[in-house]
């Protein structure tokens, strides 16, 4: 413990540590955290301080430990939540990993008037969650309360906002959801409204064509639906 406390071992640590010795100096934090720990337990007064917490919190959700060996060893990547302590500094942040994108951070989403017989458009809503969250939930908790300020009948927004809970939330507070053009590459787009959709699978296209596999991407939360060449063709 007297190591950590001398006025270059932080310096060492961030910026002289080799790639071949990661995995040593890794394990090396996790023995002298397991070891604050066990001092700060026994002072009630140094338990209670916010480096400490974020300590406990670090080993608890980046480490597994052993009991036999009263000692902790580091989770694999994949072993690791998304909600699971990203920064000492912004303990709400989250990790997410979309497509090829990788983000420690939040997820911000705003509703806005945009009636073309405005002179002006307003920003009416907005809410910042943790990126984990989805565009569904986000819409899902917040459309009671902008429909309470705004008497709002009409909503637009992208596919991605699509599920059937928003929709039974819509319902619920009288208010007609709009999606807009699927994402997607090419001239032609096709509304998501015109797919038949139970539950989170398409069942159907616009010209009634079932696609031979369909599924739903939970982590980039994504609908798919392959459909037939010949069929495609068909409607071109």
């Amino acid at each position: 413990m007297n190591k950590a406390l001398e006025s270059g071992f932080r310096t060492d640590l961030l910026f002289r540590t080799k790639s071949a010795e990661v995995a040593s100096r890794l394990q090396e934090m996790l023995d002298l955290i397991h070891e604050l720990l066990k001092i700060a337990g026994s002072r009630p007064e140094l338990k209670e301080l916010t480096g400490v917490k974020v300590a406990e919190r670090f080993l608890k959700e980046q480490a597994y430990y052993d009991h036999k060996q009263d000692s902790y060893s580091a989770r694999s990547n994949k072993d690791i939540e998304a909600t699971s302590l990203q920064s000492a500094y912004d303990q709400d942040a989250t990790y997410r990993k979309k497509g090829n994108k990788q983000a420690v951070s939040y997820v911000m989403n705003i509703t806005e008037t945009c009636s073309d017989q405005n002179e002006v458009q307003f920003i009416t809503d907005y809410t910042l969650r943790p990126n984990v969250t989805s565009d569904q939930e986000m819409l899902e908790d917040r459309l009671p309360e902008i429909k309470q300020k705004t008497g709002v009948e009409d909503v637009y927004t992208d596919g991605a906002y699509y599920g059937e809970d928003v929709l039974g939330v819509a319902e619920k507070n009288s208010v007609k959801l709009h999606f807009t053009n699927m994402t997607g590459k090419g001239p032609n787009k096709i509304p998501v409204t015109k797919f038949v959709i139970e539950g989170l699978t398409v069942k159907l296209c616009p010209a009634n064509c079932a696609p031979h596999r369909a599924g739903y991407n939970e982590e980039k939360e994504i609908l798919t639906a392959h459909f037939s060449l010949a069929d495609c063709k068909a409607c071109r």
